[in-house]
């Protein structure tokens, strides 16, 4: 097995055509995994970034492209082809931040040199059904986020929400890969320790979130938005 893997899932809005201004994609929020294998050893690094009404679409755009470098291991993604790839595109296509753009379509070019792999494809390529679906179906914990809730978390600035189902997201991607690795228990094993801890990390830090006062939402947009997840 390769060294390093990285795992992406990512979420993006279309934007609906206005008087002042044409129909664009924006990305509202990305998670990667990175997998690494050292001496032996199996570790773990998973962060997530957002992008909501009130902050610069080139956010998550140059936060991600700074982070999707996989010269030496490979990629894992959902649906790249037909889903991920092409929102990717169309993000930077009608980005009015021209060099977050082509900053993430370099490093998008740079990348696929690699070695990518498209999970959804050992489960009918684009013929496959809802990720929700299948996640189901092989045992994988994952709690779906609908369209509407993703431009609701998306106008109401609640970052929270995006990023944890995008990184649910990226962990059950790899989960749903894990089982194609050869004989290989050990990454296994390190996979399940750590899933344990990352659920008991996120079940301290929601309990502790409850005993803080709640903020305020933030104002609605008139901005007509559809979701369109990789």
């Amino acid at each position: 097995m390769t060294n390093d893997t990285l795992v992406l899932a990512t979420a993006c809005l279309n934007q609906s055509e206005m008087p002042e201004r044409a129909a664009r994609t924006l990305l509202v929020g990305a998670a990667i995994l990175n997998v690494r294998h050292r001496f032996g050893s199996w570790s773990f690094d998973l962060q997530s970034d957002s992008t909501t009404v009130t902050d610069n679409p080139a956010d998550t755009m140059l936060w991600l492209g700074e982070r999707l470098q996989c010269a030496d291991g490979q990629l894992l993604l959902w649906r790249g082809e037909d889903i991920t790839v092409p929102s990717l595109i169309a993000a930077a296509e009608t980005a009015r931040d021209t060099i977050a753009a082509v900053t993430l379509l370099r490093r998008l070019a740079a990348t696929f040199t690699g070695e990518v792999i498209d999970v959804a494809t050992a489960f009918g390529g684009s013929k496959a059904t809802s990720f929700d679906a299948i996640a189901h179906r092989h045992g994988v914990a994952f709690v779906p986020m609908t369209r509407t809730d993703l431009a609701e978390a998306h106008r109401l600035g609640n970052h929270g929400d995006i990023r944890a189902h995008l990184e649910a997201r990226a962990k059950a991607m790899w989960q749903l890969w894990l089982p194609g690795v050869p004989d290989d228990d050990s990454v296994r094993s390190a996979t399940h320790a750590w899933l344990f801890e990352s659920d008991a990390q996120a079940q301290r830090l929601f309990c502790s979130s409850k005993e803080r006062p709640a903020l305020d939402a933030v104002p609605s947009s008139p901005l007509a938005l559809e979701a369109k997840h990789d």
